[in-house]
């Protein structure tokens, strides 16, 4: 399996992307995820005084609804753009894998079983069964380990330790 940070870019560990990247995975996703709408939040339309008998300023609330998203969040946008952007003969040899107790385990999960990659998900023993019922329906392997192993997961170890006992 390939671990999702060796799928990642290197560098900085905080680095804010360029305007023409965003645009260029906003044309990779597209065709993979759903065009959500960005609705106005009906509420009164200025703040409440400031104290000095001013109105306050008037609010521009707007919802992006995510959650009609196939996976019921934005999680899928970040995974698809992800595995859009690496080796694909590697991901569908090795598969992918990646560490999480719910909404981004599933959107990698979906994106892999639509881009035929095989997918595991290491998720904490406390991890809701919704959740890691959501993982097993789009067809993620799931591997339960204790919150602190959870924590300190290398996903390489983590397969590995799980594919040794699987041979006992």
């Amino acid at each position: 399996r390939v671990e999702m940070s060796a799928l990642l870019p290197r560098g900085p560990i905080v680095t804010l992307p360029s305007l023409e990247s965003v645009h260029e995975a906003r044309e990779r996703i597209a065709p993979h995820v759903l065009r959500t709408p960005l609705v106005p939040l009906l509420m009164p339309s200025e703040t409440p005084e400031d104290g000095d008998g001013d109105q306050g300023e008037k609010l521009e609330i707007f919802l992006k609804l995510e959650n009609l998203q196939h996976t019921g969040c934005f999680k899928a946008r970040g995974a698809f753009n992800a595995l859009l952007s690496c080796d694909k003969e590697r991901c569908r040899k090795h598969g992918v894998i990646t560490s999480s107790a719910g909404n981004f385990g599933q959107g990698l999960a979906w994106c892999a079983r639509n881009l035929s990659y095989g997918c595991t998900v290491v998720v904490p023993s406390s991890a809701p069964e919704t959740k890691v019922a959501a993982l097993k329906r789009y067809g993620a392997d799931v591997i339960s380990v204790t919150y602190k192993d959870w924590w300190r997961t290398d996903g390489r170890r983590v397969c590995s330790r799980s594919r040794q006992t699987a041979e006992s």
